[in-house]
């Protein structure tokens, strides 16, 4: 049998491409005038800031190409005077 002859087997490689080549956000790191707040989740793929957001000075947002585990997430609070805090 030649899978790639039949139509599901296009449609799952559509959908794994869909998935995992276009950006989601996955977390954010900015604050204005005071502590910054860092939003951090694990992903499933490859993690990294988009192109877009790396050259904006106060925030930018974490994309995950594939899969953002958003019940992993932590939430760190960065202080001026370096105190950090998690939650």
């Amino acid at each position: 049998m030649e899978f790639y002859k039949k139509w599901w087997f296009w449609t799952i490689i559509i959908l794994i491409a869909l998935i995992f080549f276009f950006p989601k956000s996955c977390g954010w790191v900015g604050g204005i005038g005071g502590p910054t707040t860092s939003i951090d989740c694990s992903c499933f793929g490859i993690k990294g800031s988009s192109l877009m957001n790396r050259y904006i000075t106060d925030a930018s947002i974490t994309s995950c190409y594939g899969i953002c585990l958003k019940s992993t997430c932590e939430t760190t609070i960065i202080y001026p005077n370096g105190t950090r805090v998690l939650k």
